[in-house]
């Protein structure tokens, strides 16, 4: 896989050229990742299946873009059940 096949695979979740859909907003769990991922610890977002987690991940990236905390290009979400990725014994792996 290439680059540019890797770029097509990360565009729709990605802040880089559009704005993904956030959906309704959560505030009180922004602001709690917000707080948790101040303390510079590891912040793990877990949960049953279908309950939000990729929203709510979607949705701190675009808060991070909105209050300048980071710029769309210093961001990057990935779907590593996307059966695009190369796959190999659980790990992914990129060529060039």
């Amino acid at each position: 896989m290439d680059e540019r096949e890797l770029i097509e695979i990360l565009n729709p979740f990605n802040f880089w050229r559009a704005r993904p859909s956030t959906s309704v907003i959560r505030p009180e769990y922004l602001s709690d990742l917000t707080r948790l991922t101040s303390t510079g610890q590891v912040v793990v977002v877990t949960g049953v299946r279908r309950c939000g987690k990729t929203t709510i991940l979607i949705q701190f990236i675009h808060h991070m873009i909105e209050s300048k905390t980071a710029g769309p290009s210093q961001t990057m979400y990935v779907n590593f059940e996307d059966p695009r990725l190369p796959v190999q014994d659980g790990m992914t792996f990129l060529t060039s």
